[in-house]
């Protein structure tokens, strides 16, 4: 591990340390890696992506132009 991390600078590095947020985090993404180990995740396609975005975004917008 030390070998890996003398590859970035100080600069390039930051130490975080774990609070609850961090945790969740965690385990929301061990979730999301055992669901794509276990052929179990869900994707979508650009087409899907874009009106998925469109839906969310755009009344958004309208809402309040100034986003």
């Amino acid at each position: 591990m030390m070998w890996f991390l003398r590859k970035f600078t100080k600069e390039k590095l930051e130490m975080i340390e774990e609070d609850d947020a961090f945790t969740a985090t965690q385990k929301e993404l061990r979730q999301d890696l055992t669901q794509l180990e276990n052929g179990e995740a869900d994707f979508i396609d650009l087409d899907q992506l874009d009106q998925e975005l469109e839906n969310t975004l755009f009344p958004l917008l309208v809402l309040s132009p100034t986003i």
